[in-house]
C-alpha cells in the first residue's frame, strides 16, 4: 500500500516543472503499520510515537548543519523558499525535520560518530499519523532520490514480526564503579557546601555488549507496551548507529504562538501493590528534598520563558506523573510565545533544565564536563521534530541508549543535592536503566 502511494507520488513529481531546489508532495493515505520500517538497516530512519501521533521518516533529502549559525530558523526558512509544495491533503501539513543538538554542543565521536552536534534532517520519505488521518510526504531534489528507495523496499519483505529470543549479553561494565560515583557525589557536594552548585544532575553509563544485534522492531514495540505515556523515539542516521529511548519529558512544544512545557524533577519507585505505590506517592510529595529540587527546575523554566512570552501559568503544586516502573513530582507549564522569537530560542534558553544539568546552569555544565568519565553525546538533550512554520515538538532524550551494531551504551542519570545520599541515587538511577534493558530483552 505504502509502495503503491510513493509511484503515485513519484509519478506527480516528475510532472511538476519545478523552479526550486526541492519539491515537496503531500497526499492523505491509508493507515500504515510504521514499526516494520525499522527494519531498513540500510537506510536512515527517524521514528517518533506519543499519544497523539506517531512519525516515520526514511532517507535524506536535505541536511541542516546548525552547529555553524546562532540562528537555525533562518536556515529553515531558506529551505522553505527553495521549497515547492504540493498539497493535495486536507490537513495542510508541512513537512518536518527530525533531529536535534548534542548535550554540551561539542563535537561527537567513538560510539556517537554517526551523529552530529546540531543537526535536523529534512526526509524523502515522511509518514505522519494521528487518529484522525495518515499524511505522506514526498521531499526530493531530484527523481533518483525516491526512486532508489522504492527500489529498495521493492526488494524487501517488511513485515511485523519482532524476535522472541531474549538477546543474552556477553560482557557488561560500568565506566563509573561504586566507589568512584561516592568521590563524584562527594565531590558535587563539597562544591554545594561553597556555595558554588545548589543542583546537579550526573549521569551512569551501562555498556553491553550482545551476542546479537539489536531487534528494532522488538525494541520499539517494548518501550510503547511498557512506556505508551512517553515520548519514544529511534534515529538511525546511518548503517549500525542508533539512538533510541522513552522519554517522559517534554523540553518544549510550539503550535503558533502556544508554548507548552514540563518540569520533572523528584523521583520515586512503584510500589509493589496499589497501597503501597499511593504511599511512596506520598512519600515523594511529602519529601522536602525532592520538592526542594523540583522547584528549582520550575523557578527556572519559568524564570527563562519571562523574556521569550507572556500569560505563563502553571498550578501551584506539583502532580504524580506515574511510569510503569517509577513515578515523578510533574508540573506542566504553558505560555504564549511573543512574535519576535522562535523554537530555537526556547531550545537555546530552556536546555538543559534543571532537571538534567543543575543549578546554576553554567556551574554544573562545568562540573559535568570536568568529572563526568564518559561523553553524553545526545543524552538527555533536546531532540524532536520541527517543521518550516517552526511549529515542533521537542523532548529531552533521557532513559535512553545509543548503540552502534552489538555495542549498546544505557544512560540514566539523578539529580544531586547538597542532603543526597549517594547509595539511594546509585539505586535510583537502577531503576531508570530497567526501561531500555528490558526493551532490547538482554538477558542480565
Amino acid at each position: 500500500m505504502l509502495l503503491s502511494a510513493l509511484k503515485q507520488a513519484l509519478s506527480s513529481i516528475e510532472k511538476i516543472d519545478s523552479q526550486t531546489a526541492y519539491t515537496a508532495i503531500v497526499m492523505t493515505i491509508e493507515p500504515v503499520s510504521l514499526q516494520p520500517y525499522l527494519q531498513l538497516d540500510d537506510l536512515p530512519v527517524y521514528y517518533m510515537r506519543d499519544v497523539e501521533e506517531e512519525l516515520l521518516g526514511i532517507g535524506h533529502a536535505v541536511d541542516l548543519d546548525l552547529s555553524s549559525t546562532d540562528d537555525g530558523s533562518t536556515q529553515f526558512q531558506k529551505l522553505k523558499d527553495n521549497l515547492t509544495l504540493i498539497d493535495t491533503s486536507s490537513t495542510g501539513t508541512s513537512p518536518r525535520l527530525f533531529g536535534g543538538f548534542s548535550f554540551d554542543n561539542k563535537p561527537m565521536s567513538g560510539i556517537w560518530s554517526a551523529f552530529t552536534s546540531a543537526m535536523f534532517v529534512l526526509p524523502v520519505i515522511e509518514i505522519i499519523q494521528t487518529s484522525e488521518a495518515t499524511e505522506l510526504i514526498v521531499t526530493v531534489s531530484s527523481e533518483a532520490q525516491l526512486s532508489s528507495i522504492i527500489s529498495n523496499l521493492e526488494q524487501r519483505n517488511l513485515h511485523y514480526n519482532p524476535s522472541n529470543q531474549r538477546n543474552k549479553i556477553q560482557t557488561i561494565e560500568y565506566p563509573i564503579t561504586g566507589k568512584q560515583w561516592d568521590k563524584l557525589i562527594s565531590a558535587a557536594q563539597e562544591q554545594m557546601q561553597q556555595q558554588q552548585l545548589e543542583k546537579v544532575v550526573l549521569s551512569r553509563v551501562c555498556e553491553i555488549v550482545t551476542k546479537e544485534e539489536i531487534d528494532p522492531i522488538r525494541l520499539m514495540s517494548n518501550l510503547h507496551t511498557n512506556y505508551p505515556e512517553c515520548y519514544q523515539f529511534f534515529f538511525q542516521p546511518e548503517q549500525g548507529s542508533r539512538f533510541f529511548g522513552a522519554s517522559p519529558e517534554l523540553l518544549c512544544q510550539i503550535t503558533g504562538d502556544m508554548i507548552s512545557t514540563l518540569a520533572l524533577a523528584g523521583t520515586r519507585s512503584r510500589g509493589g501493590t496499589e497501597i503501597e505505590d499511593e504511599e511512596l506517592a506520598t512519600e515523594l510529595f511529602d519529601n522536602d528534598k525532592e520538592r526542594r529540587e523540583h522547584q528549582i527546575v520550575v523557578d527556572r523554566i519559568s524564570d527563562d520563558l519571562q523574556g521569550f512570552c507572556t500569560e505563563l501559568s502553571h498550578h501551584a503544586e506539583p502532580s504524580i506523573l506515574k511510569l510503569s516502573n517509577v513515578q515523578h513530582l510533574s508540573t506542566p507549564i504553558t505560555a504564549q510565545l511573543n512574535p519576535d522569537h522562535t523554537i530555537f530560542d526556547l531550545i537555546d534558553t530552556l536546555h538543559p533544565t534543571p532537571a538534567l544539568g543543575g543549578k546554576p546552569k553554567q556551574e554544573a555544565m562545568q562540573f559535568i564536563q570536568e568529572h563526568e568519565p564518559h561523553p553524553r553525546g545526545m543524552y538527555a538533550s533536546p531532540i524532536g521534530w520541527i517543521d518550516l512554520e517552526l511549529n515542533g515538538k521537542v523532548i529531552v532524550a533521557i532513559r535512553s541508549a545509543v548503540n552502534q551494531a552489538k555495542i549498546t551504551w544505557v544512560y540514566a542519570g539523578a539529580g544531586i543535592m547538597e542532603e543526597s545520599d549517594a547509595a539511594s541515587e546509585w539505586e535510583e538511577i537502577e531503576l531508570k536503566f530497567k526501561p531500555i534493558l528490558e526493551a532490547l530483552g538482554v538477558v542480565l
